[in-house]
């Protein structure tokens, strides 16, 4: 993915992804497809200077997917992204990483507990842990909060518990309960949890 657009400013998109393509000799994937397929049909004539940070990086990721790779890395993909602009660019990973491998390096908690399905956590380069973010929470104590209240005299009530599913059947099936509420640890937490015992940790 590029890292300087200086040189090419003035190719619009269309322009861009067709010269990136003839460099993969006739295995390239239809670039027009990758336009529609990233959302980039209504750009696909604009000057890659005119574009914004979201729709520059949906280029990038389309100039990656040309030579048919199995493995995508993005390095910080959607740092300086505005809010609708990094889901958009989250939901559009999540369809790829269908058909590919997406490797996604980020220093975002709450973006790394939102995109991936398996994390790996580095502590000065080395592994600290790894798994889904359940599987992380297992292992390093993460627990769920459940809280609820009933009806007879509206008390609110709460307990932590490693497993909320058996209670959550539970409360579910009294008619007495209401305002049945859960919050699991959250990957910050855990981020915290295993710096503890690894030191400073890398996404």
């Amino acid at each position: 993915m590029l890292q300087n657009w200086k040189d090419h400013g003035k190719w619009t998109v269309r322009e861009f992804l067709s010269y990136v393509s003839v460099s993969f000799l006739g295995r390239a994937t239809n670039s027009q497809d990758l336009v529609e397929a990233l959302g980039l049909t209504e750009s696909a004539n604009t000057k890659l200077s005119s574009l914004s940070g979201g729709q520059r990086r949906r280029v990038d990721v389309a100039a990656a997917l040309l030579g048919r790779p199995s493995i995508l890395i993005l390095d910080e993909p959607t740092t300086g992204f505005d809010v609708h602009s990094k889901i958009s660019f989250q939901n559009v990973v999540r369809e790829l990483s269908a058909d590919i491998t997406v490797l996604w390096a980020t220093h975002d908690l709450v973006e790394a507990e939102s995109v991936a399905d398996r994390l790996i956590l580095l502590s000065s380069g080395v592994i600290a842990a790894s798994g889904s973010v359940d599987e992380l929470r297992r292992i390093h104590g993460g627990t769920s909060k459940v809280s609820w209240r009933t009806q007879q005299d509206g008390s609110p009530h709460s307990v932590e518990v490693d497993d909320p599913k058996p209670l959550l059947v539970e409360l579910a099936s009294d008619p007495g309960t209401e305002n049945i509420e859960v919050k699991t640890t959250s990957l910050e937490d855990l981020y915290l949890s295993i710096t503890q015992e690894s030191g400073d940790v890398d996404v």
